[in-house]
């Protein structure tokens, strides 16, 4: 069994997409199948879930600059939270969330950063709103203006976990990003680039969501005609192939998921999202046996197995039988996973050997059962 890596830290801002928006009006937004269910069945996130959750007490207590529903440009920015779900053992599920055309240029959508540069005569729109109102922030300034090489940049504080934060940080927060709301009320900002994860999104008007997809045929469906971000499928299902940490699992165990429901499973297209994954797992010599679903290596391989195993069944005339037997076993996962590792929001310290040996024997069961 490889070194546990369910614990590390999230990175996402290594994993930036770029998305063209336009191109498709969609951003990834995980979280539990129970209320993502919700959301799909009212096409929209509920006004009190709005209000509640998304603007209200967050799960990661943000501070308010940062409040939103937060959406990844590609599928691949949420594989972590849909990881961490499960070691907690939750169910996880990824929804598309459809943004409207208007919010997605100026001023409603802001991908900059809150950057201000001597002399610029092409200031960007947090400067260029924020020249003329200096004398009202100036006090704050020698607080919440920091100098970066020949530019400076209004301080935000704490980025999340507001309340776990040390006096200082809590007092710097409240002290200068107000500043940040003013521009955001001011511009008329919807939808902004969160700064601290780059491939995310965070949605402050809820009138910029015009649907939302997340059915298991719904997600499929993207997934064989790679609607899952910009670039290749591989790029967008799993980032890049030579980065260590756990970025891949969570959407390996997201696809097994919606293929265990879906009704769209077709040996023809099976195959050829499996050939995708050829030049990935080409010379890799891993006995089938020793495959873990905590690695990223091995996570294109049982992939590929799950392809080949799917395809397979589909052929026979067992679609039915194999999807049943696959939500079984995922039922049974996420309980032994849940038990053992506690692992919402990261697998606690005390925990990592225990969950290491659940996940080993989690990780053959599932290879087992593909392979038969």
């Amino acid at each position: 069994m490889r070194t546990l890596t369910f614990f590390l830290c999230l990175l996402f801002s290594d994993l930036a997409q770029a998305k063209n928006l336009k191109a498709d009006p969609v951003l990834f937004h995980s979280g539990s199948r129970k209320n993502m269910d919700g959301n799909i069945r009212a096409n929209t996130i509920p006004e009190k879930a709005w209000n509640d959750f998304v603007m209200g007490k967050t799960n990661f207590d943000l501070p308010e600059y940062r409040k939103g529903l937060y959406g990844a440009e590609a599928l691949t920015g949420t594989s972590l939270y849909s990881l961490y779900r499960t070691l907690g053992g939750g169910e996880p599920w990824v929804i598309a969330v459809r943004l409207k055309e208007s919010c997605l240029d100026n001023p409603a959508l802001f991908a900059e950063e809150y950057e201000i540069s001597e002399g610029d005569p092409n200031p960007g729109r947090f400067q260029a709103w924020y020249s003329p109102r200096r004398a009202k922030y100036r006090a704050l300034e020698k607080r919440c203006l920091q100098k970066i090489g020949d530019h400076s940049y209004w301080e935000t504080g704490a980025l999340y976990d507001l309340a776990k934060a040390d006096a200082e940080t809590r007092k710097l927060t409240l002290l200068c990003t107000p500043v940040i709301l003013d521009f955001f009320r001011d511009t008329g900002v919807k939808i902004f680039i969160d700064r601290v994860n780059d491939d995310s999104w965070a949605i402050r008007d809820r009138a910029c969501i015009t649907g939302i997809e997340g059915t298991p045929d719904d997600l499929f469906r993207r997934l064989l005609t790679n609607r899952i971000g910009d670039g290749d499928f591989l790029e967008n299902f799993f980032g890049d192939a030579g980065r260590p940490g756990t970025y891949f699992a969570g959407n390996l165990l997201l696809f097994l998921g919606v293929a265990a429901e879906t009704s769209l499973l077709e040996a023809d297209a099976l195959d050829k999202l499996r050939v995708t994954l050829d030049p990935w797992i080409a010379g890799d010599n891993t006995p089938d046996e020793q495959l873990s679903i905590d690695s990223n290596a091995d996570a294109p391989k049982i992939l590929w197995l799950a392809l080949l195993s799917a395809a397979r069944a589909v052929k026979e005339g067992g679609a039915a039988e194999w999807q049943k037997k696959l939500r079984e076993f995922l039922i049974s996962l996420r309980t032994e996973l849940g038990h053992a590792c506690e692992g919402k929001n990261g697998v606690p310290a005390s925990k990592r050997e225990a969950c290491s040996k659940v996940t080993a024997a989690q990780s053959n069961a599932l290879v087992s059962l593909l392979k038969k």
